[in-house]
């Protein structure tokens, strides 16, 4: 069975503690199986500015992989590359029937 895996962005959204936060929420077949925040880094100018990129994101052995990098404006060249992972929760992907070894990209 073919699974979507989509991604959804919550800018400004107000916690309990009073401030706002950005999110990055995760799907697949609709169902949500995992919301992180976007980061945090003193060294931007505001804190965040969105300027952290996200791209080549999959599943792959119940863990979400990402590659991140940072904005420097048009034209010039990415920085801060990385390369990260992320568990999932065994007991959502078993609930949404996703093979521990299937591969899902997410859909643009």
């Amino acid at each position: 069975m073919e699974h979507i895996l989509e991604a959804k962005t919550q800018f400004s959204k107000k916690c309990k503690d009073g401030r706002y936060r950005n999110f990055l929420i995760y799907f697949i077949d609709g169902v949500q199986i995992l919301k992180q925040k976007i980061p945090y880094n003193e060294r931007y100018e505001k804190g965040f500015d969105r300027l952290t990129g996200i791209t080549n994101e999959y599943i792959l052995n119940g863990k979400l992989y990402q590659t991140r990098y940072k904005h420097n404006g048009c034209g010039s060249k990415a920085s801060d590359i990385r390369e990260v992972k992320y568990p999932l929760s065994k007991k959502k992907l078993q609930e949404l029937n996703v093979l521990t070894y299937e591969f899902i990209k997410i859909s643009e």
